[in-house]
């Protein structure tokens, strides 16, 4: 993973990571139940989608906003 896809770790980054645990496990439970794939048929889905997420990041030139992640960066620039 890129050092500049990463953001820094503050309460914001942690309430953003509870929320995709909650929907990851959500888009499991979708492909598990009501797509009828069980958890065995459904694993390989899901890791796909995982690997084009990584080949995505991994080929992403720019770096990335961690406004939503770590606050609003623009308050510094104020000198707020």
């Amino acid at each position: 993973m890129q050092s500049k896809h990463v953001p820094s770790l503050g309460t914001r980054y942690w309430s953003a990571l509870c929320i995709a645990s909650v929907f990851g496990a959500n888009m499991g439970d979708f492909c598990a139940r009501y797509l009828g794939l069980g958890h065995v048929k459904g694993l390989p889905i899901l890791g796909v989608m995982l690997v084009i997420i990584f080949m995505v990041e991994s080929r992403d030139r720019y770096a990335a906003s961690d406004l939503l992640l770590a606050g609003d960066h623009r308050d510094q620039d104020r000198g707020n």
